[in-house]
């Protein structure tokens, strides 16, 4: 059902969007702002959903396919270049080999679960600019989930 999961995407941009006390100035004209830019998100979003479906499984995503994502979304205008930036750089301590070498970019991860532990932890910290990137993150890839 492509048009409910598409609706629900859409509304969970909406529902996400910053308080203001997530906020660092606190003002609702900003929090009005980021609802209006991840509304704006979700509707490009829902443009391209038809090519994401199926290809991508935000509860097992590599890195290399997660990178794959960032570009794909950059190049849609669905997220900004420094959002790609964000999304497609991956560091996560539990792929790396044995011997601490090199990271396995093609071994799934639970995406979903690793950039909303990032969202906690901005928030916990009172991060504006990665709270907001990392929403937008999140948000993506709950559409994809």
């Amino acid at each position: 059902m492509i048009v409910s999961r598409t609706e629900h995407f859409l509304s969970s941009l909406t529902s996400d969007k910053l308080s203001a006390k997530d906020n660092q100035q606190g003002n609702t004209a900003t929090d009005v702002n980021n609802e209006v830019e991840l509304s704006s998100k979700g509707s490009k979003l829902s443009e391209v959903y038809d090519e994401l479906k199926g290809k991508f499984n935000a509860r097992a995503m590599s890195p290399n396919e997660m990178e794959d994502l960032a570009v794909f979304l950059e190049e849609k205008g669905v997220i900004s270049s420094s959002e790609a930036a964000v999304m497609a750089f991956h560091l996560d301590p539990s792929q790396m080999s044995s011997e601490g070498e090199k990271l396995d970019r093609d071994k799934p991860i639970d995406q979903m679960e690793r950039w909303t532990e990032r969202l906690e932890f901005s928030k916990n910290r009172n991060m504006a600019e990665s709270i907001e990137t990392n929403q937008t993150i999140v948000n993506i890839l709950k559409s994809l989930a």
